[in-house]
C-alpha cells in the first residue's frame, strides 16, 4: 500500500516505479524496500519561547 502512494519530490510517479527505476539505472532490478520513516509536517522544528520580534526591536532600539 505505501508503495502505491506518489512519490513527494515528483508526484506523478509512484514509489513502486521510483524503486524499479532505480534499480534498473543501477544494475540491481530486484532492488526493494527494506524499511521507511515516517515523516510529519513540522517534527523537528524548535519553538523559540520569548518576547515577539516588535519588542525584541525596541528592546534593541532603547526601550522607544
Amino acid at each position: 500500500v505505501l508503495t502505491k502512494q506518489p512519490f513527494v519530490m515528483n508526484p506523478d510517479v509512484t514509489i513502486e516505479q521510483l524503486v524499479a527505476d532505480t534499480g534498473k539505472e543501477l544494475g540491481a532490478p530486484g532492488l526493494h524496500l527494506a524499511g521507511f520513516v515516517r515523516l510529519a509536517l513540522g517534527e523537528g522544528v524548535e519553538k523559540v519561547e520569548g518576547p515577539d520580534f516588535a519588542s525584541e526591536v525596541a528592546s534593541m532600539m532603547g526601550g522607544q
